[in-house]
This record gives structure tokens, sequence and C-alpha cells, in this order.
């Protein structure tokens, strides 16, 4: 077989918010001014053997379980100074002498061969923590070489798989017992079975845990004084099943050939330079309203460890929405974006909280009925009364409207300038307007930032029991807006209305489901490639959310979601260029001739014109004798 050779993984040290608190309870009642070395320890993941977690300042008798914990020092110094004026080589020195010592001894007694060491300084007013961290351990100075590997011909036993899921490292002796490290037998050693979370490929290196390294030199020592220099490795997979016996050939004079790794973990530093010191800010976590926004995390990245691994959880919680509307969809929208972590969102609502609106619009109550609060204002109160520390808005705010000359106070161009300043300071902008009219204006301006990558639109629309979902074009990547099937302008829609007519009547479990898929589809969005990526509609694309549709309609009466991929109408009378170059030169003119006069913008975006053909075309047909029938 051709020469590969060993290699070892690189240990990755998690010191998690119990074990900082638990310190700061430790020097503050215990500890005070003494600067001892605390004793600690960490666990080794059997799913995960490259990490140490260390979630506590609680000691464990690791005489028994060597392969599965470190043993820990944590160095606390009282100033700063003290810190900075350690002499961090002693410390390491120290115990590299000790695992040297362990890894070379003939004693039956048992000692820790893992260890990890933290250096900090703890300012426990500001509850920040600075700190140094390191695994020291054994390494060989020349690779070692495996010189044979086969797929075992026998399956693990079920017993041992279970008792080396939890000690991660057993020896086997040729009597057939079966030890730890730490126990020590007059029978020649047989095989050492190593826990691994994948098996190597043929004829690549093959990859062990970081602490076998040091164990290894501890087994060697004890093959060499039986006069063996090689040792049999089976490697098991942590799933079990499947394990390769491999067969490394060991140096003739160990001790020398031995080097001590400082193992010291870097951090990213300034200008992007690693570092080996960094600051831990913990006041955010323990301060109780952001231990609340941090709590609100814990769902999404849960789904990281095991469900979905490949999510990236910060595109989706990063996004600044904003939320026109903040009526039944605004509502339900945003709480479902709070699901995700989002903690930028934005309402902006002209009406008031009517005495028909909590019941179906979630945000409000009664009290706020009869206050008649401004909705966006008081949609963000209790969006920010849920989670606390989120940056939210409300800002009330008519938007103008074609053919509804009617905006408040008539400042038209003021309104088009507060309004376009929002849309382009955020990253998401979800439409959810309860009339066709007030929904153009926002469309429009979404529409000329797409070619520069502004935000993405997301209009959500009600019927009775229908619902859509769209998202506009975004970048090169051309989608139909909310108004690319129309074949008039938008116009006054709500004015002589009866009520059944001026009020959304649809069913009651229709705004949740639709809000959830407005806001899924952005989350998925997000993800792989962005708000550019290929659109599909049955296939994920490799997206870890799945299918990426422009557009879902939603169907109660039959229970059917209908994906599809659209195209942008190239006479559309909000995303046209012809409109979008309207806009972007003449801005609040243009808006304030289409609020008067809702038909100007048939005629700019030529559709009229084909409306006009259309007809002419059906005169034609007509003219010539050729009706419906003939077809």
């Amino acid at each position: 077989m051709p020469t590969t050779q060993v290699e070892f993984s690189s240990p990755v040290l998690q010191l998690d918010t119990k074990f900082w608190r638990e310190l700061a309870d430790y020097k503050l009642n215990v500890q005070r001014l003494g600067t001892s070395a605390i004793p600690t320890s960490g666990e080794i993941p059997s799913h995960d053997p490259s990490r140490i977690l260390c979630s506590g300042l609680k000691e464990k008798d690791l005489s028994n379980e060597i392969g599965s914990c470190c043993s820990g020092r944590v160095y606390n110094y009282n100033t700063i100074q003290d810190f900075a004026r350690v002499d961090r080589q002693s410390i390491l020195n120290s115990l590299i002498q000790s695992i040297l010592s362990t890894a070379f001894s003939s004693s039956s007694e048992p000692q820790p061969l893992l260890y990890f060491v933290v250096i900090c300084y703890a300012d426990l007013k500001n509850f920040k923590f600075t700190y140094n961290c390191a695994v020291p351990r054994l390494a060989f100075k020349t690779p070692l070489i495996v010189t044979s590997s086969t797929a075992a011909a026998d399956p693990i036993e079920t017993s041992t798989l279970s008792r080396l899921s939890k000690e991660m490292v057993l020896l086997r002796y040729e009597d057939g017992t079966l030890s730890n490290l730490s126990e020590r037998s007059t029978s020649p050693i047989a095989e050492v079975l190593v826990l691994v979370a994948a098996l190597p490929q043929p004829n690549s290196a093959v990859t062990l845990p970081w602490y076998m390294s040091t164990i290894l030199v501890a087994i060697m020592s004890r093959l060499q004084s039986a006069a063996q220099h090689s040792v049999q490795i089976r490697l098991v997979h942590q799933r079990g099943g499947a394990s390769i016996e491999i067969t490394v050939e060991g140096p003739t004079d160990l001790e020398a050939s031995v080097d001590c790794a400082p193992g010291w973990v870097a951090f990213p530093g300034p200008q992007g330079k690693p570092s080996v010191t960094t600051t831990l800010d913990l006041k955010s976590v323990m301060d109780p309203v952001a231990l609340a926004v941090s709590a609100t995390d814990l769902n999404v990245r849960l789904m990281q460890w095991r469900v979905l691994p490949s999510l990236d959880p910060d595109r989706i919680m990063h996004l600044r929405c904003l939320l026109i509307g903040a009526g039944t969809l605004g509502c339900a929208v945003s709480r479902t974006l709070l699901g995700w972590g989002v903690k930028h969102i934005t309402f902006v609502d002209s009406g008031h909280v009517s005495f028909s609106n909590p019941a179906r619009q979630n945000l409000f109550t009664y009290a706020d009925a009869v206050e008649r609060r401004p909705k966006a204002e008081a949609a963000a109160a209790r969006l920010s009364e849920v989670v606390p520390g989120l940056n939210v808005r409300g800002i009330q705010l008519e938007v103008p409207m074609p053919g509804k000359s009617s905006t408040s106070g008539g400042d038209v161009a003021g309104v088009v300038k507060e309004l376009d300043a929002l849309i382009a300071a955020h990253d998401v902008v979800y439409l959810l307007t309860d009339s066709r009219e007030s929904r153009w204006l926002p469309t429009v301006m979404i529409a000329a930032k797409a070619k520069s990558k502004g935000p993405l639109g997301v209009s959500v629309a009600l019927g009775f029991d229908s619902y859509l979902v769209k998202v506009q074009s975004y970048g090169d990547r051309s989608a139909a807006c909310y108004f690319c099937n129309d074949v008039s302008a938008p116009s006054d829609s709500t004015s002589f209305r009866t009520l059944d007519q001026m009020c959304t009547v649809t069913r009651p479990g229709l705004a949740p489901l639709a809000s959830a898929t407005a806001v899924e589809l952005v989350a998925t969005l997000t993800q792989r490639d962005g708000f550019e990526q290929v659109r599909t509609v049955d296939d994920d694309g490799g997206n870890a959310l799945g299918a990426t549709p422009d557009q879902i309609r939603g169907f109660l009466g039959n229970w059917q979601q209908v994906p599809a991929v659209t195209q942008a109408f190239d006479r559309c009378v909000a995303c046209s260029n012809a409109i979008i170059a309207e806009y972007t030169t003449r801005g609040a003119s243009f808006v304030a001739e289409c609020t008067a006069d809702a038909s100007v913008l048939g005629e700019k975006s030529g559709l009229a014109e084909m409306l006009v053909a259309a007809e002419r075309a059906e005169d034609d047909l007509l003219a010539f004798g050729i009706d419906d029938d003939d077809f």
C-alpha cells in the first residue's frame, strides 16, 4: 500500500458562560486576592472529539477517564498588569513536564495525561474577562507512518462500543481483557481501540483526535518496554458498525523522537492578525434584557447542532426588516421574524388601533383600542415587551397612492423622501397593507434600487381563503412584482365601498399562514448564494432550507401551496424600466402626478399603448369575420 502518515486534529477549547460565571463567583467569594491555580476539568464529546467542553469549575476525578476528559488549570490574576507580567512559559513547562512524566512512567498509579490551561484577569465590575488558553500536548518530531490498513473483519461488540463511546480510547490485551489507559495488565497489548468521527479514505492520511498524539506516546512507551515498536490501532466509527485496523510504526528511540507542542489557542486580533489574548465581555449576557435576546437566539442556533448543520443563522438574524403595514399581516410577520432571531424591525402604518383589531392582530390590546393608539407605535412597543432590547421602531406615515391625493398634510415630497430613506436603510421590505394602491410606491422604490442590490421586496396579500407571497427582482435576478400581472394602473379601491369591501374579510387562520410563509421564504433566500440565487420550485439547489421560488400561492379550499418562478413584465406600472426612470429622475413630482391621476402610469409604462394595440388587433380580426368560435 502507498505510504500514508498519521495526522492529528487541532484541539478547540470551549469555555461556556457557566464557566465564567462560576469563576467570577469563586474569585469574589473564595479566592479573593489569592492567585493559586484553580483546578477544573473539561469533557471531550464523542460526537466531536476535537472539542474540549468546559462548563464550570467543578473538577472531576479523571484517573479513570483518560481519553474522554481533560484536567484543567485556571490562573486568575488580580490586576490586568499582573496578567500581562505572568510567566506563561513557566506555567506551560510545568504542565508539559507532568505530561512527559506520566507518559513515560511505569507506575501503576493512574495520573491525568491531558491538560488545558486558562490564564486570565476577571474584571468583575464590568463582567469582562481577558484571557489566554492553551492545550499542551506531546507530539512526534517526524510523522508516524501507517504500514498497513484493512477493514476490520469482525464487528465490534455492542458492549465494547458502549464503553468506547464513553471512554474514547480502550486497550485490548492479548488475554482478551479490555481496559482504559489508567489500568495496567501483565498481558501484552494486542490493539488500541479509538473512537473517531470519520473513518479515513483509502490512500489518504489517517487523522486521529488531537489527544491521541499524547496517548500514543504513553502506549508506545509501554510497548517498547516489551520490545515492541508497532502499534495495532482499530479506528471505530462513533455511530458504530464500521471500523478499520491500521498498523503504525513507532520510532526506535521514543524519548528522543518526542517533542512538546505548547498549544496556545489563537483568536482573531486587530486588523485580522491572530492573537493569543482575547477579551470576553459578558455584561450583555448577564444583563436580563440581553439574556432575553440571547435566549431567543438559542432555538435557532440549536438547529445547527444536529438537524441542520449547514444553516447559517446569522444571515437571518442580522436582517434589517421594514414592515409597511402594521395590521393583521404586520403583526404576524413580526412575531415570526422574532422566532428567527431578527432584532431590527421597523413598522410603518398610518392607522390607529380599533376595537375590531385585537382579536386578529396579536400585538394590540383592548387598551390600545380605547386609546386609539397609532398602530405602528403600539406594534413596536408590544414587540419590545415580548423581547426587550430589540431595535424596533414605529413610524406613523401615510403612503402616497395613485389616484388618491389625500396624503396627510399634503407634503408628498416630504413623505416620499422619508419613505425612500427608510426603504434604503433596510435589507428586506415587507409590503403588508390591505389595498393594492398603497403597495405601489414602495414597490417602485424597491425596484429602483434592485440593480444596486438594495432591499428585497416581499409582498403578502390575502383573499378570503387564498394568499399570495411574492418577491421582487433583486440584482440581476428578474422576478415579477405585485403589479406585473395587472392590465390597469392601481387606483382608489377603498372609497365608495360597502363595509365588507373596505374591511379585509378573510378566514382567521389565513394571515398567520401567509405571514409564516413570507418569513420562511426570506429565511430560505438568505442561505447559500443569498437573495440573487437561482430560483427553484422543487429542487433545493444545495440550499439548507429548501427550494427558492419567486412566489407561493396558498389555497385553504383544497389545502394546496403552488410555488412558481416568474419574470418581470416590461410594461409593468410599478417595476418597468420606464416607471423606474420616471421616479429616478423626477422623484416626488412624479409621485404627485400619479396621486392626482392614476392613468399616468399606463401612459408612462406603455401599458395603455399595448392595450390600444390589442383592441386594434381584435377589431382587425372582427373586420375579417373571425371570432372566438373559429378557434
